[in-house]
């Protein structure tokens, strides 16, 4: 009974971690015209886990694509019409910056503002011109660490200027994890949010399913990270990852909102970030930290039922980044709990086991 009490204080802990994390807005967030951003296409890694003080370790991730630029424009008028693909809109019915057209890898994206919210429009390149017939949404505004949205899409269009195409779907947004990234230039950035986009697309008769994860830095107004993994009915995937460089965000015209926060923001001293992948886990747990000191490693695994499988004292870790591996025990299929001591300090995850 004493153990299982343990057990419940230990996830309430977990769960009500503190945290200074940020939140999204319009303001510092909302793509704006005359934004050129540079991108390049890296090796796809695995997002991780969501929560708090998580770190995201993506350095020594191999550049596939180094020249990946998005622009953005304001579209303009033609007769007093904005034509954005599909859609035309009267100049007079339109608010200033509503409209948004972004270029990016021979594809443009048309794009509104409308409502707090940043929504789709449709997008065409040499193959395809689409329209989201009921808008998808791209962006909330604000949007905090634990909240989410979902709404319902719907598309019409043609492939190859012939072959009509049609479908619908849904899309949830969250804001779900909050913490500490190492970017593929080795660079460390802390206060970093992550938005999470799941979307699912029931087009022509096929399901595809498509999850994105953006990483967020205080005082930048578009992300560092990205990855994209995209799986069909059949099981079939498609995978990639991008990286801003921060270093290209400081050379956008005026962002007075980013540019002020930038001198202020919190170094986090003292926080402990992390993270477990792959999870599912078959044999090898990996385990990352980034310790702000030298720190003392305990590690446990204990059953639901409170009975304790694994018990091991790793040692004393410098400070900064340490990679720990752990041989999963032969147990049966099942969630476990993993627990991490460091130096009075209680980290602790729910691991599933194949």
């Amino acid at each position: 009974m004493k153990t299982n009490l343990f057990i419940t204080v230990i996830l309430l802990f977990h769960f009500l971690s503190d945290s200074a994390q940020q939140t999204l807005s319009f303001e510092r967030n909302l793509p704006r015209s005359g934004d050129k951003i540079e991108k390049q296409q890296v090796e796809y890694k695995d997002p991780g886990r969501a929560g708090d003080n998580v770190i995201w370790n993506f350095s020594n991730l191999k550049s596939i694509n180094e020249k990946y630029s998005l622009v953005y424009s304001a579209p303009e008028p033609i007769n007093g019409l904005y034509i954005m693909g599909l859609d035309t809109f009267p100049v007079d019915s339109v608010g200033k910056n509503e409209l948004l057209i972004g270029n990016e890898h021979s594809t443009i994206y048309y794009y509104r503002f409308l409502l707090n919210r940043l929504w789709i429009l449709g997008y065409e390149n040499s193959t395809s011109i689409l329209k989201y017939s009921k808008p998808l949404l791209a962006e909330q505004y604000p949007l905090a660490v634990g909240e989410n949205y979902s709404e319902n899409y719907s598309l019409e269009g043609l492939y190859s200027s012939v072959y009509p195409v049609s479908g619908k779907g849904s899309v949830t947004i969250c804001s779900d994890a909050y913490g500490v990234i190492i970017l593929p230039s080795d660079d460390t950035i802390k206060d970093v949010t992550r938005l999470k986009s799941n979307r699912n697309i029931l087009k022509n008769d096929e399901e595809i399913y498509v999850e994105n994860y953006r990483w967020f830095a205080r005082g930048y107004r578009y992300p560092i990270f990205e990855t994209v993994k995209i799986t069909t009915e059949n099981n079939e995937t498609f995978s990639s990852a991008f990286f801003y460089p921060p270093e290209k965000h400081y050379y956008l015209n005026d962002d007075s909102d980013n540019t002020g926060i930038k001198s202020i923001i919190d170094s986090r001293q003292g926080k402990i970030a992390y993270n477990f992948f792959p999870n599912p886990v078959s044999e090898i747990l990996n385990m990352e930290f980034y310790f702000p000191e030298k720190t003392n490693v305990k590690i446990q695994l204990v059953s639901l039922s409170g009975s304790v499988i694994l018990n091991e004292n790793r040692g004393q870790y410098p400070s900064g980044l340490n990679r720990l591996q752990l041989n999963f025990p032969p147990v049966s299929a099942g969630n476990y709990i993993l627990i991490i001591h460091l130096d009075g300090s209680i980290i602790s995850e729910i691991i599933t086991k194949k």
